[in-house]
């Protein structure tokens, strides 16, 4: 008999243009999909305890990429360029890490999805990255570049990558600069922008800030949602 494909819950990302919506980009349904997850759409909902019972039906939790936390959530006024989130779906993120957090529900964090959970360990960011010709590339004029990733010995992301080094794509002008409680860095550039965190003291907690969801035939990338995935079994 085959196992039983565990539920996802993927937070979605919200825009107010011509019409308000909430939307999903699709790569992050079929990586869940690819993986052996059944994914399910969380909508930035106004009701806390809406929140909690909606995590509730899911055995693990995929936080999307997105715009910039408000830097008061770590005690700093805004510096630089500022993407602002909804302040609706800043609350909503903020209740659904925090309740899965506490259930140790299995989570993988992807760019802000990351940054989110640092944040809400009482971590920090850096709020734009400089740019400069003896830097590493972390974005290009808004499009995905490239850059390698060193995974710290003994970490669960050495053992995702299968190496030291990894080549990862890239996109983000902020990054953790204080990993939040519990929290440790396990991945860095070589100019020290940390790109992976993880906790010790849960089942899967990982928080990387690439974007493995846009690179399905990367092993590395796909090896990420197989491991959350394993762990929601």
């Amino acid at each position: 008999m085959a196992r039983p494909r565990p539920i996802i819950g993927i937070n979605c990302d919200y825009r107010l243009a011509e019409r308000e919506c909430s939307f999903l980009y699709p790569s992050y349904q079929r990586a869940v999909e690819a993986a052996g997850g059944i994914p399910l759409l969380i909508p930035p909902l106004a009701r806390h305890p809406d929140i909690d019972v909606l995590l509730g039906a899911c055995r693990g939790l995929l936080l999307t990429g997105g715009d910039d936390i408000h830097p008061r959530h770590y005690g700093q006024e805004i510096q630089g360029r500022f993407d602002a989130i909804a302040t609706h779906k800043e609350s909503a993120d903020f209740r659904l890490v925090a309740t899965a957090w506490e259930r140790d529900v299995p989570i993988l964090g992807v760019c802000y999805g990351m940054q989110l959970l640092s944040v809400l360990r009482g971590g920090s960011l850096i709020q734009d990255l400089p740019r400069g010709s003896d830097r590493v590339a972390h974005q290009a004029d808004g499009a995905l570049t490239r850059h390698e990733v060193r995974a710290a010995a003994g970490s669960q992301l050495a053992d995702l990558f299968g190496r030291e080094v990894q080549s990862t794509n890239s996109k983000h002008h902020q990054a953790v600069e204080r990993a939040g409680d519990d929290l440790r860095v396990v991945g860095t550039t070589s100019d020290g922008v940390v790109e992976a965190i993880e906790s010790p003291n849960h089942s899967f907690v990982l928080g990387v800030q690439w974007h493995p969801e846009l690179e399905e035939e990367d092993a590395a990338g796909a090896r990420l949602f197989d491991r959350l995935i394993a762990a929601c079994r």
